[in-house]
């Protein structure tokens, strides 16, 4: 799901840098438009990869942990 994460900030990015242009952008696109589609795409997918971290996260945290078969040394 990593990859997903990394289109989620792209999509993130690119909104943000449409929404600074906003207006002053070519007067024949819904330039604001444009910019808070893209927000809500990203903000979709931060819910989306957020629960994937989540069930991996834990999933790690409930695992139980493995045994350790290092030899252990009595000093006599």
């Amino acid at each position: 799901m990593s990859r997903l994460a990394k289109w989620k900030t792209a999509i993130q990015m690119v909104a943000i840098g449409v929404l600074i242009v906003g207006n002053a952008g070519p007067a024949a696109l819904p330039v604001v438009a444009i910019g808070e589609m893209l927000l809500w795409v990203a903000a979709l997918l931060t819910l989306v990869t957020g629960y994937d971290y989540l069930r991996a996260g834990l999933a790690h945290i409930t695992r139980a942990p493995r045994p350790h078969h290092a030899k252990t040394q009595h000093l006599a």
